[in-house]
């Protein structure tokens, strides 16, 4: 039985993947198109515009992961089906509660996997597209270059080798000049962070002017170099935070409107695997079906529109939460029980 187990899981995988990839270059299709319509806004062009969907397909990929459960498990166990393979199986004893408990087990990689993109992957991509963006179409007083990001404001330019977690800058130069374009003073950091927006704290400083020798501290925290609409450049909305800065700043409080905000996401993101799972268990129903109508074909399609309306509902839940200010672990676990309740349905009705 185990290894009748290991090759449906694999089956399962294998239409989860091609389900996923799938779609992910779907929808990064669509969202090259969109993103062509903004080239030539500021120095915004084709090259920018295909580097930021490459970039943000992580972000897709993740958004997607529920869908391409379902229509991958149909996929997967329809191969099954269309060589027989699944009604011999039935006959030599698996149940559909077997074949559910196999899914349960097959997601476990496909959870880790989400957790490694979402953690690793997703955040420093598309907080990476999304500046790349905005500072492409800003105009001239913002640039990014091989090795750095250029911004000017007013007489004060500043260089930044790179920036991490939407907060943390590094190897930063900031050049401070007077009314007449004259070198006033030079600040180098090796890293810094941003502070209430207003305030910079830097580490491993060194302060040179062309009148005073140079001076080195450890730490010392300046008022930001950069207006509010600079800084806006660099840094990212909640969505884009990974699952430890999320967990992080919802731990050290703020603001109530930002603090919900950030619980909204967070519980949106850990439940993420969960409602995966919950979607490849409800694969198993229309997998599993014997009813005349249950060719591949009419399967797929009917889970794919099943997998459509469930996003679909997720988002309106979501935003309706927002609008009316629900609690934001209700919001992320209810999808997640209706689609378990909605599967544990139809499985029992196929015994």
């Amino acid at each position: 039985m185990k290894i009748l187990d290991r090759y449906v899981a694999l089956a399962l995988l294998r239409g989860f993947a091609l389900a996923l990839v799938v779609l992910t270059l779907l929808i990064s299709l669509g969202a090259l198109v969109k993103e062509l319509d903004d080239v030539g806004e500021g120095r915004y062009s084709v090259e920018d515009a295909v580097a930021v969907v490459g970039l943000t397909m992580p972000e897709r990929m993740l958004d997607l992961v529920a869908v391409s459960a379902l229509v991958g498990g149909i996929v997967g166990l329809g191969g099954l089906a269309a060589g027989h393979e699944i009604l011999v199986m039935q006959t030599a004893g698996l149940s559909p509660l077997r074949f559910a408990t196999i899914a349960l087990k097959t997601s476990i990689p496909i959870i880790l996997f989400i957790g490694a993109v979402s953690e690793y992957g997703m955040p420093p991509l598309s907080q990476e597209a999304a500046r790349r963006k905005r500072i492409a179409t800003r105009g001239p007083d913002a640039a990014i270059t091989e090795h750095a990001i250029w911004f000017k404001d007013g007489n004060t330019i500043v260089r930044l080798g790179g920036v991490r977690d939407a907060h943390v800058l590094e190897d930063i130069q900031i050049f401070h000049f007077t009314s007449n374009d004259r070198l006033r003073e030079v600040i180098t950091a090796a890293t810094g962070s941003i502070k209430n927006r207003d305030r910079w704290v830097l580490y491993d400083v060194r302060h040179d002017t062309p009148t005073t020798p140079i001076s080195t501290s450890t730490i010392h925290e300046i008022p930001s170099p950069l207006s509010t609409s600079s800084l806006d450049l660099l840094t990212s909305p909640p969505e884009l935070f990974s699952l430890t800065r999320l967990w992080r700043d919802t731990r050290e409080g703020g603001p109530a409107a930002d603090n919900a905000d950030l619980h909204r996401h967070l519980w949106r993101r850990l439940s993420r695997p969960f409602l995966m799972a919950a979607m490849l268990l409800l694969a198993m129903p229309f997998a599993l079906s014997r009813t005349a109508t249950s060719k591949l074909g009419m399967r797929l399609a009917l889970g794919a529109v099943t997998g459509v309306l469930a996003h679909i509902g997720v988002e309106a839940v979501a935003y309706l939460g927002t609008l009316v200010r629900m609690d934001p672990v209700v919001v992320a676990v209810a999808p997640v029980i209706l689609t378990l309740l909605a599967a544990t349905a139809l499985l029992l009705r196929l015994r």
